[in-house]
């Protein structure tokens, strides 16, 4: 399965796309004399952002920061860092954690402008880490999963910084990891075991993956999938019916009744009904659960091909 690291597919892509700070098309961005050139340098001008600066070089991450953008920058305060366990945060600035610091910083970006106003009502928001994050509001306070923005936001010639009382962290555990520590997926995960699957759906990703429940496969009948694990061919379709190489499809992005082309090559509908999503005539019980290579979600029934 493929698996190209989504973080830096959409960070080349901002890099490259045009910025919307008043340029006409084919002309450079319009620059503001009184704000700074990049959020770099509008993080290092404010005071309380000494540890983010500091994250940003140690993660590599400052040259894609000086880019063109347009980013947004959920930017969490030196307060914030330091209510992170001492031991956690110092052990983030080891070289060897060098990948693990560069993907929770990447959950703080998100490669297009979002101002104020679009941190407004209930929405997620896709970051270069590939997984999103949660912006909600109610009586004036902004919330980014469990972290509140500040107000007013600062700006650079690349984009804007939203500053925030939490650290981010995104989900770290894989495909495989999720499915095992929700209790339910035992003969889903003997499934994949049996048909080689396990090695890529805990590889880099992205993936998304529909996991039928233990009762699903009761539901299913033990002859039939008796039948499927002596035919090897047919039991590695099924396995693969279930899972979208090379991305995250999240199921409320955009409320569209669509084909999605699983592994295995077949299409699966995907409509909408009464708030719930279908798939292939199945619905989905739990949507968009976070991996750190994929996003799952949980069916009620076997997507047979």
């Amino acid at each position: 399965m493929k698996g190209p690291i989504l973080g830096i597919a959409l960070l080349a892509l901002a890099l490259g796309s045009p910025s919307p700070l008043g340029a006409a098309p084919g002309q450079p961005p319009t620059i503001a004399a009184d704000r700074p050139r990049d959020l770099l340098l509008a993080i290092a001008a404010r005071p309380g952002f000494t540890t983010l600066s500091r994250a940003i070089e140690a993660a590599g991450l400052a040259a894609a920061l000086r880019g063109r953008g347009p980013f947004t920058l959920l930017a969490p305060s030196d307060e914030a860092f330091g209510k992170l366990p001492h031991d956690e945060l110092k052990a983030l600035f080891r070289p060897e954690q060098k990948a693990r610091l560069a993907a929770i910083l990447k959950y703080h970006l998100v490669s297009s402008r979002i101002d104020a106003d679009g941190l407004s009502g209930s929405r997620a928001i896709e970051t270069v880490n590939g997984q999103r994050v949660r912006v909600s509001a109610a009586d004036g306070v902004v919330r980014v999963n469990e972290a509140r923005a500040a107000s007013p936001q600062f700006e650079a010639d690349n984009g804007v910084v939203h500053a925030l009382d939490a650290v981010l962290m995104p989900e770290e555990r894989t495909v495989v990891q999720v499915l095992r520590g929700g209790g339910r997926h035992g003969e889903f995960l003997s499934l994949l075991a049996a048909a080689d699957l396990l090695d890529s759906l805990g590889a880099e990703g992205p993936m998304t993956v529909f996991a039928p429940t233990d009762d699903a496969f009761a539901a299913f009948g033990a002859g039939p999938l008796a039948a499927l694990k002596a035919d090897g061919d047919a039991l590695r379709r099924l396995a693969r019916n279930h899972v979208l190489g090379d991305r995250r499809a999240y199921l409320d992005a955009d409320r569209e009744s669509r084909p999605l082309a699983t592994a295995s090559g077949a299409k699966l509908t995907l409509l909408f009904r009464d708030e719930r999503a279908i798939v292939a005539g199945v619905t989905v019980r739990t949507p968009n659960i976070e991996a750190s290579n994929g996003v799952v979600h949980v069916v009620d029934s076997v997507l047979a091909p």
